[in-house]
């Protein structure tokens, strides 16, 4: 990625003006586009080493200048970063390079800021713990320490990053699969959040706020709010500020219709992918490899024909071995994943039952996935047991 410094800010958009001047774009087509004065515009492009104009405003003068360019958006979006020092910036940055996956630039501002004597301080601090949840350092219950020992060690004086640790503990229930718990929480976000009067800070914490309800309606077999919700995130007109949030509303929506309509399924799950189909940072490819993994997941079980070029993981690759029927192989696949893992899943004893045909297993399997909150997925193994019981019209109701 090219690295651009303070003392070049200058260059920066003395670079973009060339190159909006090469493509024939005028000031009055950038005043328009940014919904600025054609002085504004001018101020951009002076001279001088500070740069004048603002985050928001830059991120679509790039978008338009650069259109189709993706890695040059991201390569001057990180030289903006770079070259500004006012805190707004910065504090915007965060949540925007969260929002679009840009992990190296979440980190640099973090590492920059987090110092008591900077500014956003304690943006930074909180948006650690989201850096290492990213990264994989810091999930579920650990996550979770993280968020109280932060309260604990300093009180949040920002309002903006009180309502954050509300939104990373959410998380930390989602990481431990405790989804009752996540929904709960998630309940509590639309009055503290309607508080915030940064209009896109309180846009994106909304979003996440749907994101949370999508997920925490679909593991408890709330389809239609799920539903409802997930259609809220592809509706609301995110698609360009949050692209990550879209795909998860397609994904849930998709996932919704998996004991209904595979034709469902494949147009969201497609919708999904399309809309991060530009994107190539390593959050957006993280996304891709989960939608895609749902979609492995569903074909296998409407036993459609899974292209061999598709890459499968171990777990999609242990359904279909159980769905054609390759016994030894899938037992071979359960004891490297019960070594390597110290036990199965849910969904890996959900496997196991189809493969033996056993009850017990089912049994086993439906009792992880409630003790996850997991009502949707749950539907698996009693479907199985189901067509197992004697009574064939015996409901296997479960307690709550």
């Amino acid at each position: 990625m090219m690295v651009v410094g303070t003392s070049m800010s200058n260059d920066l958009m003395k670079k973009i003006c060339q190159d909006k001047k090469r493509m024939r774009i005028k000031n009055n087509d950038i005043a328009k586009a940014l919904k600025v004065s054609g002085g504004a515009v001018t101020q951009y492009f002076s001279e001088g080493e500070q740069i004048r104009i603002g985050l928001f405003h830059f991120t679509k003068l790039i978008e338009l200048v650069y259109e189709n360019d993706v890695e040059t958006q991201r390569e001057l979006l990180f030289g903006f970063i770079r070259s500004t020092d006012r805190p707004i910036n910065l504090r915007l940055g965060l949540e925007y390079a969260y929002m679009n996956g840009e992990t190296e630039i979440l980190q640099y501002i973090i590492e920059k800021e987090l110092n008591g004597k900077r500014p956003n301080d304690e943006w930074a601090a909180v948006y650690y713990l989201l850096l290492m949840r990213i990264k994989g350092n810091l999930r579920g219950a650990e996550l979770l320490k993280a968020t109280e020992d932060l309260t604990t060690q300093r009180k949040l004086k920002q309002n903006e990053m009180r309502i954050l640790v509300h939104i990373i503990k959410m998380y930390a229930y989602f990481d431990m699969d405790e989804h009752g718990s996540m929904l709960k929480l998630t309940k509590e976000l639309p009055e503290v959040i309607s508080t915030i009067s940064d209009p896109y800070i309180k846009e994106a914490y909304y979003v996440r706020m749907l994101e949370g309800y999508a997920h925490g309606y679909l593991r408890d077999n709330d389809l239609e709010n799920a539903r409802k919700t997930a259609l809220e995130l592809t509706r609301g007109g995110y698609s360009t500020k949050f692209p990550l949030f879209v795909s998860t509303g397609y994904h849930v929506l998709g996932q919704s219709y998996l004991f209904e309509n595979f034709d469902e399924i494949e147009n969201n799950i497609k919708a999904g992918l399309s809309i991060l189909e530009k994107y190539s940072s390593p959050t957006m490819i993280a996304r891709k490899k989960e939608i895609n993994k749902t979609y492995d997941f569903a074909m296998v079980y409407w036993s459609k024909n899974v292209e061999e070029e598709r890459q499968l993981n171990d777990g999609e690759r242990l359904h279909l071995m159980v769905k054609e029927g390759k016994k030894e192989e899938a037992h071979n696949l359960l004891e490297y994943l019960e070594k390597k893992n110290g036990r199965l899943s849910a969904f890996q004893i959900y496997y196991k039952g189809l493969l033996e045909n056993d009850a017990l297993l089912y049994r086993k399997s439906l009792e992880l996935f409630r003790k996850q909150g997991n009502k949707f997925y749950l539907k698996l193994p009693l479907i199985q047991l189901q067509k197992l019981s004697k009574d064939k019209d015996e409901k296997l109701e479960l307690i709550w």
